[in-house]
């Protein structure tokens, strides 16, 4: 009998399970959707609720509880600050599962599991400075020749 026993094996030992989810759990908050199993998202979609209601929460405690997860105090305090941003008096409720389409080997049910509101945990992109240089001197080059072709097609006097 299975009483009072939670959770989903997954076919799966205690440590790969946890890596599975560690892994989901982190995909999630780093790009805001995750396109996973259905049986994946169930059996993760609790631990990703407590850790959003933590970082809603915010305090030093709930930091630290993150902090286990993520192991980067920049990251911890991004997703404590876009969570309290996005979902201001939310105490649940900030993940929603969409199932898309089966799977074509297992027939599968594929789903995605996104944040109810859309959020994007990624900075923003710093631009690449050799693209930035090629890129002023190609501009460079292309003023040059127009006004060199500009002076040629004039008459002299």
């Amino acid at each position: 009998m299975r009483h009072r026993l939670r959770g989903k094996k997954l076919g799966r030992n205690r440590n790969q399970r946890k890596a599975l989810f560690l892994g989901l759990a982190r995909s999630l908050f780093t790009y805001g959707t995750l396109k996973t199993t259905t049986a994946k998202t169930k059996a993760v979609l609790p631990l990703v609720e407590k850790m959003a209601h933590r970082a809603n929460r915010g305090d030093l405690a709930d930091r630290r509880f993150l902090y286990r997860y993520f192991q980067d105090r920049n990251w911890v305090n991004r997703i404590v600050d876009l969570i309290q941003k996005n979902f201001p008096d939310q105490k649940g409720n900030y993940i929603k599962i969409t199932p898309l389409f089966k799977r074509e080997g297992d027939q599968a049910i594929i789903a995605r599991m996104e944040f109810v509101k859309p959020i994007n945990f990624l900075p923003p992109e710093k631009p690449d400075k050799k693209a930035l240089k090629k890129q002023a001197r190609k501009e460079k080059k292309a003023k040059k020749t127009k006004s060199t072709k500009v002076k040629k097609a004039l008459p002299k006097k």
